[in-house]
């Protein structure tokens, strides 16, 4: 049950997202757990002797213009604001589709759009990115909105652009591939 959280207040998907990243890298997970005492969590990934390639990438491209952020994790909303103030965008952070929608509006009101919107696919308890886009598409059909999710075998992220998307990011992913969603995103390739 991905929703299911033995603290209050708490999602659930912490976990559930680390068997995902797990098993889509030929990883798995155990736990040992003692009531009253604790538990452990063992994760296990494939070794490898090959060397590794570093990203062919080059420097990353100095954005500008500005970008809204709409995820539920303040890790993510403080990490992400981190990259991308560091590839020259300014950042604007919301938690919840309803903040996203009032910001992106005031934006266009003020004649300071956005030039992309990254929306995380699934907000427990609220409107998640593909709702969010859909009503913000009624009010501008030219959005630049990525999709962001650790369900990589979701419908939306592997047919973004059906759902009015211009690009998918799934978690985790590095500088490079979010500076390289944004640009492809932002110049319309």
């Amino acid at each position: 049950e991905p929703y299911f959280s033995g603290r209050e207040g708490g999602t659930g998907l912490g976990l559930f997202s680390c068997h995902n990243i797990l098993e889509r890298h030929k990883g798995w997970i155990t736990v040992s757990s003692i009531y009253g005492q604790g538990s452990t969590f063992t994760f296990y990934l494939p070794a490898t002797e090959e060397a590794l390639e570093p990203e062919t990438d080059a420097a990353p491209t100095v954005g500008g213009g500005r970008v809204l952020v709409l995820d539920d994790e303040e890790a993510i909303l403080r990490g992400l604001m981190h990259s991308l103030e560091a590839l020259g965008y300014d950042v604007k952070l919301t938690s919840s589709g309803e903040a996203a929608i009032s910001a992106y509006q005031e934006a266009l009101e003020s004649d300071e759009p956005y030039a992309a919107a990254i929306f995380d696919l699934t907000v427990p308890g609220g409107m998640g990115g593909a709702e969010t886009l859909e009503r913000l598409l009624k009010t501008d059909p030219d959005i630049t909105a990525i999709v962001s999710s650790g369900y990589s075998n979701n419908p939306v992220m592997a047919n973004f652009r059906q759902y009015g998307f211009k690009g998918a990011l799934p978690k985790p992913y590095t500088l490079q591939q979010l500076d390289r969603a944004l640009s492809k995103a932002i110049s319309g390739q």
